[in-house]
């Protein structure tokens, strides 16, 4: 199977039994469906044929830290990107990635934003190649919720990376190359 054969849209309530299937989490999902439903974010969902192999929730709220929202005010989050196991490596978080910044474009961001744990090297090297660049204020105190089994949410103080793209210098490169 190719990344051309990747379905990317908003999820709707009656992908709840495929994403619990793929990934589990459902505290996560509900909240995320209805954080949408709200107009507070969108959850999309990635399938391969009628598999469900990705998703990633686009926070369009306020950011929790106030350090984030200053430096990013009104800017996009991207959060909770994830792909099935078996499917990793083949392109389909990049597909579901340039999705996101396609979808973006098309509104008006200029920008996007997301967090990582700065020990998951491969994630850095995956946004890096995407072209998304760390902000300079350095590691940023937040928290990261846990999803339990049980159907509850465990808080932690976690530190994360913040990664930033200029959607619109992308863009503009992207066209610039078409140029002769």
């Amino acid at each position: 199977m190719s990344t051309n054969d990747i379905g990317i849209d908003p999820a709707t309530p009656g992908d709840l039994p495929d994403l619990l299937r793929a990934f589990g989490q459902e505290t996560y999902f509900r909240r995320q469906l209805t954080r949408q439903a709200e107009a507070r974010g969108v959850l999309l969902v990635a399938r391969q044929s009628t598999r469900v192999v990705g998703d990633v929730y686009l926070w369009l709220e306020p950011k929790e830290e106030p350090e984030l929202e200053e430096a990013f005010p009104g800017v996009p989050l991207i959060t909770h990107l994830e792909v099935v196991p078996d499917r990793r490596r083949r392109g389909i978080g990049s597909a579901i990635m340039g999705h996101i910044e396609s979808r973006l474009t098309e509104r008006g961001c200029k920008q996007v934003v997301l967090g990582l744990d700065p020990a998951n090297a491969i994630a850095r090297r995956f946004y890096e190649t995407l072209g998304y660049l760390e902000w300079t204020q350095g590691a940023l105190q937040t928290t990261k919720e846990i999803f339990l089994s049980s159907g509850g949410v465990r808080r932690e103080e976690e530190v994360c990376h913040v990664f930033y793209k200029d959607l619109v210098s992308a863009r503009l490169s992207v066209h610039a190359g078409d140029r002769p």
